[in-house]
């Protein structure tokens, strides 16, 4: 009888294992056969939703997208990043309207 029971859990840790092994290998067929539409669908949203993208992204990877976008549509990427470095510094370095009044015209109201 002991023997039986050790017998049939020994057979029941197998069938267990070979049926986890194939699982986990189904799923990863499944991501690899799937993970280029999760991938599109992602950046379909983000390219459409501007504020699903703005919630997600740091601006340093917002740089990186932009660079690479820039790069993509002049067909070279050294010069895109370039070109996007000189954008970048520009932009903070030009002061915001608003930051003008409160630094500016705000001390001439006192």
């Amino acid at each position: 009888m002991f023997g039986a029971g050790l017998l049939g859990t020994l057979f029941e840790y197998t069938f267990r294992k070979e049926q986890d092994e194939a699982a986990a290998a189904r799923f990863r067929a499944i991501i690899h056969d799937e993970a280029p539409a999760l991938r599109d669908a992602v950046i379909n949203g983000f390219a459409i939703h501007q504020a699903d993208l703005a919630r997600v992204a740091t601006p340093e990877l917002l740089d990186g997208i932009a660079a690479n976008v820039m790069a993509l549509r002049l067909g070279d990427e050294q010069f895109a990043r370039e070109l996007y470095g000189i954008f970048a510094i520009r932009r903070f370095m030009q002061p915001s309207v608003g930051t003008m009044w409160r630094y500016g015209f705000a001390s001439l109201m006192h």
